[in-house]
């Protein structure tokens, strides 16, 4: 089943509809600010985050990031399928194939 939430733009800003807050699907919403916040920035579960940007900057990460990843979305009910990791600094994307267990 999937999870309803608030539904936040590509800047992470909240979307509003008809003067309202936009309600969608928000498994991969989830998904990507888990990967981009850090251990800390959640005040109610302070260990869990990535922190992405970390991993970006140095070389020769990817499997310490896919790990962490893993670790962290499992944590929150998710059962991970897969994890693309491709390139580093301006040139890295990422790529989470993974589902509420």
């Amino acid at each position: 089943m999937a999870v309803k939430d608030i539904t936040l733009d590509d800047t992470l800003d909240l979307l509003i509809d008809n003067g309202d807050f936009k309600i969608s699907d928000s498994d991969m919403q989830h998904i990507q600010l888990i990967c981009i916040t850090d251990l800390g920035h959640w005040k109610q579960f302070p260990l869990l985050g990535v922190g992405i940007e970390k991993y970006i900057a140095s070389s020769a990460q990817t499997d310490a990031l896919k790990r962490s990843i893993n670790i962290q979305l499992a944590a929150d009910g998710y059962k991970v399928n897969d994890i693309l990791v491709q390139g580093t600094n301006e040139n890295f994307t990422y790529s989470i194939d993974a589902e509420r267990s």
